[in-house]
């Protein structure tokens, strides 16, 4: 019970903390949005796709804002620079864990950004009045729900193994650069993956990123290729990998991890 508490202390003082923060990186997410929505506008007007094209791309693209604003995570930059300055020895002085501390503050920006996206969806009206109506079974919809947290973990832990890495390499924010390159290519976080080559659709599907946006946009549409209780084991196949990963990495980090302070 004093967890809980610790824990929702840490949220509630995060949310505070940064709500300023949560407000930029919101609006750096939400204009890219707004920009290719315009481009395939325009690209349906010029008769380049078909209006029923434009509402799945369109629905893709909210429904993957949605989704990212539930489950990303962007810890590592800190991370690392908490790690390289020593500023993490403060945490693991704690009476919680890190990685409590962690998922606290992860929350605050899920909790903010829903708080910001709810009602900047009013600036995509006026591009819902071209689009044909996308039928969403309620099953789908509650699977969809349901596999949220495993998107978050996946998300986590990524993460995690990135800003621990640190500890290691000097310049590990490099790899939060190529996390980021492979949620859009492998991901379909930039272009849904049925506009990519099949060789590259069916290598995406062996990686965690496939599961972060493409995945459960075309669960919600009821277009999954293959069998979707595969797709589903896979999932929970790569969230035990990354999660023993990231416990095996944290323990050599902190067996040799040692500060100096006053």
């Amino acid at each position: 019970m004093k967890k809980f508490f610790a824990f929702m202390g840490i949220v509630w003082q995060q949310t505070l903390a940064y709500r300023a923060e949560h407000v930029v990186w919101f609006l750096l997410e939400l204009f890219p949005l707004l920009i290719i929505s315009f481009f395939w506008l325009y690209s349906l007007r010029a008769g380049r796709v078909s209006p029923s094209q434009f509402s799945l791309l369109i629905f893709y693209y909210l429904a993957n804002l949605l989704i990212d604003r539930l489950t990303a995570v962007h810890f590592d930059d800190w991370v690392a620079d908490d790690i390289k300055d020593g500023k993490i020895s403060i945490y693991l002085l704690k009476p919680f864990s890190y990685q409590i501390f962690l998922a606290a503050s992860e929350l605050t920006w899920r909790i903010s950004g829903l708080i910001f996206l709810l009602p900047s969806l009013l600036l995509f009206i006026p591009f819902l009045s071209f689009t044909t109506p996308i039928h969403l079974s309620p099953g789908n919809i509650f699977l969809v729900l349901l596999f949220l947290p495993v998107i978050f973990l996946h998300r986590f832990f990524i993460s995690f193994l990135i800003g621990t890495s640190a500890f290691w390499f000097s310049q590990s924010k490099a790899f939060s650069h190529f996390k980021w390159m492979c949620e859009g290519i492998f991901g379909g976080s930039w272009l849904p993956l049925y506009f990519f080559p099949l060789w590259l659709q069916n290598f995406s599907s062996l990686t965690p990123f496939y599961y972060w946006h493409y995945f459960p946009v075309q669960m919600l549409l009821g277009q999954v290729t293959g069998n979707p209780g595969l797709n589903f084991l896979a999932a929970f196949v790569w969230l035990f990998i990354l999660w023993y990963l990231a416990k095996v990495v944290w323990k050599l980090a902190i067996k040799d991890y040692t500060a100096v302070g006053n």
